[in-house]
């Protein structure tokens, strides 16, 4: 059996506050979102928050609670998830794709300052694949900015964590992020007068659905363990990129003053892609493209505009890396790795 890209971290001893959802009745929409929301919120040094029942309502809710409206330009990277487009396009706004760095795959501080004379009212930064973005140079520009830390749940620069910088945090609970609940997001802020109104567009709008108890259960079982699991990656982390150290392939570079946590392990591979995914796959390792569900890939044109972010979706491979890993299977994916062909 292969060892799995992802899995979530749910532990058999804290199943029962999911059984005790279900033995309750308590599987709709509850007091365990705003536990949740509240929890993460303590945890990145925010207010408060909501959680709502999926990851477009919540970027949708975080534009609109800033006042962005039809026909406003927003900065974005190319590398951020296709729901943003989904968005963008029903809200009718103009995005400002900006090139990433070539070996961080973040928006760098000069990447931005190319766009900023179109007059953008917001920079989305989202923290790809755990890399944090320049995301202190961008109080320079009195806009707002929305932190995605789906992927990087848990990094920091200097002593604030991730979430803690931009107006307004994001975190995915969808399949396949740093924490996981099937699905759901929630939308955190430090600020009182942006929690307030998150608040009232979630309880005056029906389009506005709250996270179900029963998948904030899921979520809550996991983030008790948050500090735990963080180090439990930070430790696989350092034996994967050893790893890479003995091959011709790259790994994401990280700034002197940046912790990076990594919700899965990129390598950027030098040769054949193809081939390096059969070797994986012959060793009973799932891989995947790191950007496969990514904007770029949505238009042709975008990889001849965004060279860096275009190299990066198209060399980029993704490897196992989450707390209940075992310990075997670490030393298996580090030795697949420092023997890539």
């Amino acid at each position: 059996m292969a060892v799995p890209l992802f899995r979530p971290t749910i532990k058999r001893a804290e199943m029962h506050s999911v059984l005790d959802c279900l033995v309750a009745d308590s599987i709709g929409p509850g007091k365990l979102g705003n536990e949740l929301s509240a929890a993460v919120s303590s945890y990145i040094g925010a207010e408060g928050g909501v959680a709502v029942n999926s990851y477009f309502s919540a970027i949708k809710l975080a534009l609109e609670s800033l006042e962005i409206k039809n026909g406003d330009k927003i900065i974005v990277s190319p590398l951020v998830p296709s729901v943003y487009l989904e968005v963008i396009k029903a809200l009718g706004i103009r995005p400002l794709y900006v090139d990433v760095a070539p070996n961080s795959a973040s928006v760098s501080s000069e990447m931005l300052e190319t766009v900023m004379s179109n007059s953008p009212k917001l920079i989305i930064l989202h923290h790809t694949l755990g890399s944090m973005a320049d995301i202190e140079s961008t109080a320079n520009y009195g806009i707002p900015v929305i932190e995605d830390i789906s992927q990087g749940l848990g990094g920091r620069i200097g002593e604030k964590l991730a979430g803690s910088f931009g107006d307004i945090a994001i975190l995915s609970l969808e399949e396949n992020n740093a924490l996981s609940c099937g699905c759901g997001a929630l939308v955190l802020t430090g600020n009182r007068k942006l929690l307030r109104e998150l608040k009232r567009r979630v309880n005056e709008h029906r389009e506005y659905s709250k996270l179900p108890d029963l998948n904030a259960s899921l979520a809550l079982s996991q983030f008790k363990y948050i500090r735990e699991d963080v180090e439990v990656r930070e430790k696989i982390t350092e034996i994967y990129k050893e790893a890479v150290g003995k091959t011709r392939h790259k790994q994401f570079i990280e700034e002197v003053n940046h912790k990076i946590i990594r919700y899965a392990f990129p390598v950027i591979i030098s040769d054949s892609v193809p081939e390096a995914e059969k070797y994986i796959k012959k060793h009973n390792i799932e891989t995947a493209s790191a950007f496969k569900n990514s904007i770029i890939n949505d238009f042709d044109g975008f990889k001849n505009s965004f060279p860096n972010a275009a190299n990066l979706s198209l060399r980029t491979l993704l490897f196992p890396l989450y707390p209940l890993l075992a310990k075997g299977n670490v030393e298996k994916i580090a030795r697949v790795i420092a023997t890539l062909p």
